[in-house]
């Protein structure tokens, strides 16, 4: 990723913003689920195509920063592979607010009050206030303790996370048999607008399950490797977030009404998640985390 703009704490513009997406290649070859498509993804350049268009129509930066260009380059590692969940956006939004909070510290101002000044969406502005308020936005905290935010709209839907990051050493030097432990998120906050909510509570159900992949991301998912290649792929190996990984305190607010129509939520919490813990993890290290 590379965004350019003034250094100057008292400077106040972003002047173009480029990202650079790069992943190992994701399997599109089942196409849209039927033989056409299939067939046509297995042709020369087809799942090329797919994961293409795929990432040019899901993603976008919500932000005025000038001429903005987001690319995507897939590296082929000759092993198998799937869509994991919302596919290109927890990397993209993750990389994303990274670096916003990285410009807010370079210009001396609040990742906050830095974002509402670039964002051009009134319901993204409205759920991140919604969830600084909720959450205690720059509330006093313990020494090693941390605060991140991540915002994403998707799906005609937009939503906000706010987390706070234990990253004390009797946290993170904490043992577990056959776990990861490390960082733990100690408190989370997630605000959501679907334009209507049809099934409020089923909808705060999805975006807790969103949080919890996205603090796997940040923390803790892998796989044992031997050179290249997973060594041992079965489930109970896969450290998704465990019970010693979750939130002491979860909270979702579900938003009134924005719109006479519902806009998606299957996937929508990932990526915000996955961005508010990576930002207070690098708040916690004083550095962007690689």
């Amino acid at each position: 990723m590379r965004c350019t703009g003034p250094r100057s704490p008292r400077a106040g513009n972003v002047v173009s913003y480029e990202q650079r997406h790069v992943s190992v290649n994701t399997d599109f070859t089942h196409g849209l689920g039927e033989v056409l498509t299939a067939t046509a993804a297995k042709l020369p350049g087809g799942n090329l195509t797919f994961a293409e268009s795929i990432f040019m129509l899901s993603q976008s930066s919500p932000y005025n920063f000038g001429p903005t260009t987001q690319l995507l380059g897939e590296v082929d590692l000759k092993f198998n592979t799937g869509s994991m969940r919302n596919i290109y956006s927890p990397n993209t939004v993750c990389a994303r607010e990274l670096v916003v909070d990285e410009l807010a510290r370079q210009m001396g101002q609040d990742p906050l009050e830095f974002r509402r000044s670039f964002l051009k969406d009134d319901r993204l502005k409205a759920v991140m206030d919604k969830v600084a308020q909720e959450g205690e936005w720059g509330r006093s905290l313990p020494d090693g303790v941390f605060q991140g935010i991540g915002i994403a709209s998707e799906y005609r839907s937009a939503a906000a996370v706010l987390v706070e990051l234990d990253c004390r050493p009797e946290t993170v030097d904490r043992q577990v048999t056959d776990g990861v432990t490390g960082p733990r998120v100690t408190k989370a906050t997630i605000v959501v607008d679907t334009g209507i909510a049809l099934n409020p509570r089923g909808l705060e159900a999805q975006m807790i399950g969103g949080l919890n992949d996205g603090i796997a991301l940040a923390l803790t998912s892998s796989l044992p490797h031997e050179g290249r290649h997973p060594a041992r792929r079965q489930l109970d190996n896969y450290f998704y977030t465990r019970q010693w990984n979750t939130p002491l305190e979860t909270k979702v607010v579900v938003m009134p009404p924005t719109s006479e129509q519902p806009g998606g939520a299957g996937e929508l919490a990932v990526a915000p998640s996955f961005a508010a813990v990576a930002c207070a993890y690098a708040r916690s290290i004083g550095k962007i985390p690689t």
